[in-house]
């Protein structure tokens, strides 16, 4: 099975079950581990999600899929960077209202992908956003020229 950027889901092997069991997990828990495997097959622990749940989605370095909805949150991350997202664009926007977002975890923080509708029926723009772990939030790109049916997808 195909996993993105990480190629085939493989089944656990010696090395991976050696750093699983180094990982304390209630016995009704699940985790997501993320091993590396170089071209010598020497096996490394990257990283580790806890509180998982056996249908939860294996993800790490990538975008929740598939886009949520915006809530009161992302309109307040949009609200906090929008005098930036206006300098960049150089456009004054009377309409800023988050639609859509994906996040990722970061080990600093929280990366946001935000669909912002903008103005006329169809003019959105997309941001790309993060908050570190002190809350602080800032603007990392624009994508301008957008319309809501344009996939939110990292740029």
């Amino acid at each position: 099975m195909a996993n993105g950027l990480y190629g085939e889901t493989l089944d656990m092997t010696m090395e991976i079950r050696e750093i699983c069991d180094k990982v304390h997990v209630a016995e009704t828990g699940y985790i997501h581990v993320e091993v590396f495997q170089d071209l010598k097959e020497n096996v490394s622990l990257i990283n580790v999600k806890e509180h998982q749940t056996k249908d939860s989605l294996i993800m790490f370095g990538e975008h929740s899929l598939p886009p949520e909805p915006a809530n009161e949150e992302i309109q307040e991350i949009c609200d906090q960077v929008k005098p930036q997202v206006e300098k960049n664009t150089g456009n004054k926007y009377e309409e800023f209202m988050a639609n859509e977002y994906r996040s990722q975890d970061d080990a600093d923080g929280i990366n946001y992908l935000i669909k912002v509708h903008v103005g006329e029926e169809d003019d959105y723009i997309h941001l790309d956003v993060f908050r570190n772990l002190g809350g602080k939030v800032s603007l990392t790109n624009v994508q301008a020229h957008q319309t809501k049916d344009s996939p939110l997808e990292p740029f």
